[in-house]
């Protein structure tokens, strides 16, 4: 099969097929990217764990890549709807999962970021997004932090937005952050590994609801 180039485009092929033949679970898969030496996939795990956490029903993702495929396994687990929209057609590699549950659940956008607003894949609210396509010198930090703040509306109240590549120096990520921290709607914060992760909660009320906490200890129950 003849699949657009991509970062590590071997090693990912290989990857897909191994889940898709069942050789190894999704999760022993994340795994073996944060085992990775040389990886710059250390932060997917937690992309895993966060819109489980939230009981997620809408994710989106701008920036196709390893993500991706942990996203798509966590919206066929909570039964939600995951978007992903990137430039570059990179739907055919979903297509190696050969998992048609996978497929009925996730949604391949081609084009920009501002390709999902014409669309209404959001019209209902996002609970979890990850943005992944500000790794570039040639992005400065105000267009960054607009960019951001164009997806702030159409969050829930609690609702996460995760942004990669928040505290590598020759990105601009970094000063964005700077500025969304500020914001008293807002919590932000940078994880310190990987070129960093950042995470931005939104605190104000959301037209689309809040996320409530319902993973009760049990002296509550």
């Amino acid at each position: 099969m003849n699949l657009p180039d991509i970062h590590c485009k071997g090693e990912l092929m290989a990857d897909l097929e191994t889940i898709a033949d069942e050789i190894c679970t999704p999760s022993e898969m994340l795994h073996k990217w944060f085992d990775d030496k040389y990886s710059t996939s250390k932060h997917i795990p937690m992309l895993d764990s966060i819109p489980i956490g939230l009981k997620a029903k809408t994710i989106v993702e701008v920036g196709f890549g390893r993500s991706t495929i942990a996203l798509c396994y966590v919206a066929k687990q909570l039964d939600a709807k995951f978007i992903c929209c990137d430039r570059h057609d990179y739907s055919a590699y979903l297509g190696l999962l050969e998992d048609e549950d996978l497929q009925k659940c996730t949604r391949f956008i081609q084009g920009d970021a501002k390709s999902l607003f014409k669309t209404d894949h959001m019209d209902n609210g996002v609970d979890f997004m990850f943005l992944d396509y500000f790794s570039s010198r040639e992005r400065s930090a105000d267009s960054i932090y607009k960019a951001i703040y164009r997806f702030l509306p159409y969050m829930k109240q609690n609702g996460i937005i995760a942004v990669h590549d928040t505290i590598e120096k020759k990105y601009f990520v970094k000063d964005a952050f700077k500025r969304l921290r500020k914001d008293k709607g807002l919590e932000v914060l940078s994880l310190p590994y990987n070129y960093g992760l950042g995470l931005i909660r939104k605190l104000g009320e959301s037209k689309y609801g809040k996320i409530e906490d319902e993973w009760k200890k049990k002296s509550d129950s």
